[in-house]
């Protein structure tokens, strides 16, 4: 993300990945968007989905809503390292 930091959003805001993406300032080239990770709490042990961001922007796959708690995590093409964004979903 461009721009990573904490957001606010307006109560009742439908919260998916391409908001929060696009609301961090997007992406930048090093990014590999085909492989963003959400990562969410389930009976307190995360769960990880890999989602292609990709075919999200182009229409291909549906969005992935967002809940309270989610940590977005987009890897940098050709390595490991990583950029995480963190924190809580909450309505205002």
């Amino acid at each position: 993300m461009t721009s990573p930091r904490p957001w606010s959003f307006p109560k009742g805001t439908r919260l998916n990945l391409l908001t929060v993406l696009r609301a961090g300032g997007g992406w930048t080239g090093k990014a590999d968007i085909t492989r963003v990770k959400v990562v969410r709490m389930r009976n307190s042990e995360p769960t990880t989905t890999t989602e292609n961001f990709r075919e999200i922007i182009d229409g291909k796959q549906a969005d992935v809503p967002l809940e309270n708690g989610d940590v977005i995590v987009v890897p940098l093409l050709g390595g490991n390292a990583e950029v995480i964004t963190s924190g809580s979903v909450r309505s205002k």
